[in-house]
This record gives C-alpha cells, sequence and structure tokens, in this order.
C-alpha cells in the first residue's frame, strides 16, 4: 500500500479540510485544497482509490482493465493536468490515431481520426453532403471552444442571464435551443445519411438519453467535436494512473488519504451553521475547522450523510424526486490473441467500437424494452480496445478489451427461463 493511503484503524486528528471520496473528483479538489496551504484528508470507503477511474486485474493476473472509464474525453478540457503537474507524478496520455469506429451488422463502417480530413474522408464513404457538414459543425466548435472551455470549467450561469441576453444576441438563442434538442432532432437537423446520424447520435446515449428526450442532441454535439479535438485519449498503464498521480500529488502537499473509511454522517454544529467533523460507519470521528467537501451523489450528500434535518425542506423534497439513470452491464475479457473484425484492420486499430443497427428507431427500441424492465433484445455495445491502444496493461504477446452493454434494466422485470 502506498505511503500516502493510511486505514481507519491510524490515529485520527483534527484536519483543515475533509473530502468524502477518492474519486478524480474528490481526488482534485483534495489537491487544491492543499495547494491553498490547508491539512487535508480524503476518506473512500472502497479498499482503493479512482472512484469511476480505478485499473483493476479483474479477469487473470497481469491483464489491467480500467473498470469505468476508459477514454479521457471530456477531461482533455480539464487544466488539471497541467496546473498540478501530474506528469511528473507517473501521469501519462496515450493518444490513439482512430478515436472510434462505428461499425454496422453488414460490415460498414465510419471511424473518427484524430485528423478531422481523415474524418471527412470516411463520413464520405456514406455521404458527401455529410462530410462537409461535420467539417462546418467541427469549424463552429473551434471558433467557439474558448468559450465552452470556459463554461466547464467555472460555475454555471443563472438561466435568466442566458433567457435576457437572447434579446440582443442571437447566439444565445441557438445555444439556448440546442440544449432542448433531442438527439434525433439534431440529427435531422443536420444529417441525411442514417450511419452518419447514428455515428454521432450514439453519444447521447452514453448519458443515458434516447432519440427524443431533450439535451441528446447537445451531448452528441459535444460529445463528437471534444472528441474529434482532443482525440479519445487513455491514461498509459490504465486510468488508475490518474488518481495515483494526484494522490501523490496531495502527498508532495501534505495531504492523506484513508481507504476503508466509510462516512456515515457528516456532523453539523447548528450554532456555528456549519460543518464541523465527520463520523465513520465503525463511531470513531474526527473533527474538521474549516471544510467538509463530498463527491458523493446528491441523494448520499443531502439525504443520509447531512439529513433533512439540516437542509431545507425544498432542498430534500427535490433530492427525493432525482430519478437514477439507466443501468449498464460490463463484460471483461482476456484474450490471447488480438480480436479480429469482418470490417478490416482499421477497426481493430480504434480506442473504441461503437455497435449496432444504422437507424435511430434501434435506439428507440432499446429505450422501450430497457424502461419496461426487460433485457434488450439487440443490445448496444461499446468496446473498449485496453490492449491494442495500450500493451503495458498485458502480459506480452495477449490482449484484452471491455464490453458496456448500454441500456439494462438495473431491476428486470420479465420472466428469464
Amino acid at each position: 500500500m502506498s505511503s500516502y493511503i493510511t486505514s481507519t484503524s491510524a490515529t485520527v486528528g483534527q484536519y483543515d479540510a475533509v473530502v468524502i471520496g477518492a474519486g478524480h473528483n474528490g481526488l482534485t479538489c483534495a489537491c487544491y485544497l492543499a495547494k491553498a496551504g490547508l491539512k487535508t484528508l480524503v476518506l473512500e470507503e472502497y479498499h482503493s482509490i479512482g472512484g469511476m477511474t480505478i485499473t483493476e486485474a479483474i479477469t487473470l493476473p497481469g491483464f489491467k482493465s480500467d473498470i469505468h472509464s476508459f477514454g479521457y474525453q471530456l477531461a482533455n478540457l480539464s487544466p488539471v493536468p497541467d496546473e498540478l503537474g501530474l506528469g511528473k507524478f507517473g501521469f501519462e496520455l496515450i493518444q490513439p490515431e482512430i478515436c472510434y469506429s462505428h461499425v454496422f451488422p453488414d460490415g460498414g463502417y465510419i471511424s473518427m481520426y484524430r485528423s478531422v480530413d481523415k474524418t471527412i474522408k470516411s463520413i464520405e464513404r456514406y455521404s458527401r453532403k455529410d462530410a462537409l457538414t461535420w467539417k462546418k459543425l467541427y469549424e463552429q466548435y473551434t471558433e467557439t471552444k474558448d468559450s465552452l472551455v470556459s463554461s466547464i470549467n467555472n460555475p454555471p450561469l443563472p438561466l435568466s442571464f442566458l433567457l435576457n441576453g437572447m434579446n440582443t444576441n442571437p447566439d444565445l438563442f441557438d445555444k439556448y435551443r440546442l440544449s432542448l434538442q433531442s438527439m434525433r432532432s439534431w440529427c435531422d437537423e443536420w444529417f441525411e445519411s442514417e450511419q452518419v446520424m447514428v455515428m454521432f447520435g450514439t453519444f447521447a446515449a452514453f448519458v443515458g438519453l434516447s432519440p427524443d428526450e431533450a439535451g441528446g442532441g447537445e451531448m452528441s454535439y459535444l460529445f463528437s467535436t471534444v472528441m474529434q479535438d482532443g482525440g479519445n485519449n487513455v491514461v498509459k498503464g490504465g486510468f488508475g494512473n490518474l488518481p495515483q498521480a494526484l494522490a501523490k500529488y496531495l502527498e508532495s502537499k501534505g495531504g492523506r488519504i484513508m481507504t476503508n473509511a466509510g462516512v456515515e454522517k457528516i456532523l453539523i454544529d447548528k450554532e456555528q451553521g456549519r460543518a464541523v467533523g465527520v463520523r465513520f460507519d465503525n463511531g470513531k470521528m474526527i473533527e474538521v475547522k474549516r471544510v467538509v467537501a463530498s463527491s458523493t451523489d446528491p441523494s448520499t450528500l443531502i439525504l443520509d450523510l447531512i439529513g433533512e434535518d439540516y437542509v431545507e425542506e425544498s432542498v430534500a423534497r427535490r433530492v427525493k424526486k432525482m430519478e437514477w439513470g439507466d443501468a449498464i452491464m460490463a463484460v471483461y475479457l482476456a484474450l490471447d490473441e488480438r480480436a479480429q473484425y469482418y470490417a478490416g484492420t482499421e477497426v481493430t486499430q480504434s480506442a473504441q467500437i461503437h455497435f449496432s443497427e444504422p437507424t435511430l428507431d434501434y435506439f428507440s427500441k432499446i429505450y422501450y424494452e430497457c424502461r419496461g424492465g426487460k433485457l434488450p433484445s439487440e443490445p448496444l455495445l461499446i468496446m473498449s480496445n485496453d490492449s491494442v491502444c495500450d500493451p503495458s496493461r498485458v502480459p506480452m504477446g495477449k490482449h484484452l478489451i471491455k464490453f458496456l452493454i448500454l441500456n439494462v434494466p438495473y431491476k428486470i422485470k420479465n420472466d428469464i427461463t
């Protein structure tokens, strides 16, 4: 176990700041608190750090799988790696030439390359018009990239600001309209080929949005343009090297991490009107002088860790109305040799591969089945090409892939025999 990680059996004292959850977001928060000079402690219920960026040998010894996240996509816009100098702590990115390929049942496919010109040529196999449209959309993205990056890395502006600005700035109206567009609406507006629509529209399913739900168009646009711009990069040695680098930075600033440390309650002092500590599920407590931060989900934070007695009734009511999204099933495969595809060697080199029927109605069927509690009759598959992108994750000559089956009901209602 690394020197910066302890367990709850260790003596615990008083800290300026405590962060609950050692995923990459919680660790990033802790790093900046420690950078500001606060004595900082991170508490993690799991036996290792990383959260959605954990890497483990879940198949066989020596085969390192990214359990959850694989591609370093939207995070390409984050200033964190450079600001914290994570390269000095073992963080390194691999930049595959082919970001992803979308493969269809007839063996046809479209690939997105790091080069927009090569992506355009791949799209041209299905539609010359759509290829030119993609060039236009990508150019629009590059023109507004600075404002997009700023919006991601700063607190969101109030909706009233956006609505009031529409009277004088038509671009704000277009931005608001895109935020409400469904994936189908966005695809119909811009493309003619259903294969191209599916190639870009699949990204809405990444965040649990059906073809006809609000916001799917914006997700499809943002995922695809950001990936075209920054690539579908992967962390060398496994995504887990990102939280490990963050932990090493935290240690360099005097911070600590406790694993196997389940937090039962955030302790609130009503007279002071603030959090003053945390209580573990084993009864031990830690005093906190200034900050208690949490990277848990809103329901766990508000209803369990804080408790309804310490928040406004309206806040608790809204949190209780939040719905959990559709579940995802993962399959991890250790292989004796590289997987081969009828679609050809170009697909084999892709960082990720999406498999689906070439129609938007296919997606509608998946969501209809999932939300009715049925297993998908024709699953939507997202494959991560772990070892092709990063041979350091496997023993020499071996290979490793991961399948994500999107939109699987968490509770299956139909009878299975």
